[in-house]
């Protein structure tokens, strides 16, 4: 499949003529807190966890039920995982905002933010009512960069500080290494798995970060907030061609506003299906996951969805063949809907159910 819309924007081979300096002081104005960079999300975790004092056979940390395997390497190594939705005592709490989809509670004690999904508090700014005193965040989700670069969230500057210096601590790799690992990362299409998971591994034990692994990050907050207006008109495009009831109730207002990692569509399992097909064959990567339809890891309620990626780089003919099988199955369910009181089917509707294409969507495939 010749993919044009990636899960996340493509890794590239850019240059950086940033310093460390540089970007922690555009992100913290971004977020409108102190900002430690790391090489990794992951690395990001297990560094704040040790600097919190948190040891493995010591102290728990509650995660949700389905999460991702990089949040359960960082946590196992400095502490012991335990199901949140369980209730076990746990001594800090990964609040996990799911793909992005913000959580409902706010859990009391130590509060870690996992915002790798969630970059944006609205288009226009990083900054939210944070749950806690730290959060985690994931560059390469959101941003073509040269490396798999993560950060630290935190609002006591004397934190910040220590975090720095005991990220400094660990010995930098060579630059030879880092070339290497940029290599590999930027072929995460086509690469081997496992020696991608190595690299992140490896990456996780040492939480230093070069500036030649900067290439590719936002330079000011301007562009940041360009990228948001950009990101903001490719959801609202998708949005408005699927049909209401596509994404779970009471969800629209916070897509809009938070901007997350992918769009989420709610619709029986065989509707799913004929999207993802026809998105697909667009060289869209949607794929079908189990979310959190309550969006409380304390009281979850996992149900299939269609996951749509997208982002600021969506090329416009791309575009508009997502927008126009969303449309095209949207018209073609409200022209099927039974228009009786006892639900009958035509026998039309039989026909065109099986007869029926994507009309544009088809035609346009991708090979």
């Amino acid at each position: 499949m010749n993919i044009l819309v990636p899960k996340s924007p493509p890794p590239r081979n850019a240059k950086s003529t940033l310093s460390v300096e540089d970007v922690e002081a555009a992100l913290s104005q971004w977020f409108d807190a102190h900002v430690v960079l790391t090489s990794s999300g992951r690395a990001a975790t297990l560094l704040l966890l040790q600097e919190l004092g948190f040891k493995r056979y010591t102290h728990r940390v509650a995660i949700p039920r389905l999460i991702a395997r990089c949040v359960i390497d960082s946590v196992s190594n400095a502490a012991f995982p335990v199901d949140a939705a369980k209730a076990h005592t746990a001594d800090a709490t990964i609040l996990f905002h799911q793909y992005g989809f913000t959580q409902t509670l706010r859990p009391k004690g130590i509060v870690i933010e996992d915002c790798a999904h969630a970059f944006f508090g609205t288009p226009l700014s990083g900054a939210r009512a944070w749950a806690g005193k730290y959060a985690i965040f994931s560059m390469p989700k959101f941003f073509s960069t040269a490396s798999p670069v993560g950060g630290i969230i935190v609002q006591d500057v004397r934190v910040a500080k220590n975090l720095r210096a005991r990220r400094d601590a660990v010995p930098p790799k060579p630059s030879a290494i880092l070339k290497k690992e940029g290599k590999l990362f930027r072929e995460t299409l086509t690469s081997d798995r496992t020696e991608l998971e190595l690299l992140y591994f490896s990456r996780l034990f040492n939480p230093n970060i070069s500036p030649e692994e900067l290439g590719g990050l936002p330079k000011s907050v301007a562009e940041i907030k360009e990228i948001g207006r950009r990101r903001l008109h490719v959801l609202d495009s998708l949005l408005e061609a699927a049909e209401s009831s596509a994404v779970p109730a009471g969800w629209e207002k916070m897509l809009r506003e938070k901007l997350p990692y992918a769009l989420p569509i709610q619709k029986a399992h065989k509707a799913l299906v004929e999207i993802d097909t026809a998105m697909k064959a667009a060289g869209v990567a949607t794929d079908l996951y189990q979310t959190d339809l309550n969006r409380n890891m304390y009281k979850p309620k996992y149900e299939q969805m269609l996951l749509i990626p997208y982002s600021h780089l969506v090329p416009d003919d791309a575009l508009k063949e997502m927008v126009s099988i969303l449309r095209s199955i949207a018209e073609r369910r409200e022209k099927w809907r039974p228009k009786n009181n006892r639900g009958t089917i035509s026998l039309l509707w039989r026909q065109n159910h099986r007869n029926t294409g994507f009309g544009r969507a088809t035609s346009g495939m991708h090979t």
